[in-house]
């Protein structure tokens, strides 16, 4: 079930990264590991919400249910893995998020992809062409253009004053 992206932002902002999950597709015996179908976020207040690439091919799809399995039988499948011991993910989990950033492709009208950031990380996700994509920063001229704008959304305080909730 899709849910709202800026109400489940605003109830993860000062909670903490619990976990980090991935759908990754797979045909016979070759796994899609570059792109996941959706990456799933625990956050200790949110809880989970994956993000996938929505129908349009642009825009960025949040749903609330966990990430499951699948199987297609002769046309391969997804699987489920727990990412959060692997790198940019590692670096975030069990860390406070303090801000986020949205980037909104002004061509299309449409809001492609996010950024959380934490006291010692970050890491943002974007639907690029279709394919769900992960960064520990946004790439350089390649991917930032005059179409694209990014917000962000801040928290009042430093992380360092957060650790206590």
């Amino acid at each position: 079930m899709p849910i709202d992206m800026d109400n489940w932002m605003l109830s993860a902002l000062s909670s903490r990264l619990v976990s980090v999950r991935v759908s990754l597709s797979y045909y016979q015996s070759i796994v899609d590991e570059r792109h996941p179908a959706f990456i799933e976020l625990d956050f200790q207040s949110s809880g989970k919400a994956a993000i996938g690439c929505g129908d349009d091919g642009l825009s960025l799809l949040w749903v609330a249910e966990e990430i499951l399995p699948k199987d297609f039988g002769e046309n391969g499948g997804q699987l489920v893995r727990d990412i959060s011991e692997e790198a940019p993910w590692c670096n975030s989990v069990e860390q406070i998020l303090f801000a986020i950033t949205k980037v909104y492709d002004r061509s299309n009208l449409t809001w492609i992809g996010i950024g959380f950031h934490f006291d010692e990380a970050e890491f943002y996700i974007a639907n690029v062409g279709d394919e769900l994509s992960y960064f520990e920063r946004l790439p350089d001229r390649q991917f930032i253009d005059a179409d694209l704008i990014l917000e962000r959304r801040i928290m009042a305080g430093h992380p360092a004053d957060l650790r206590g909730r």
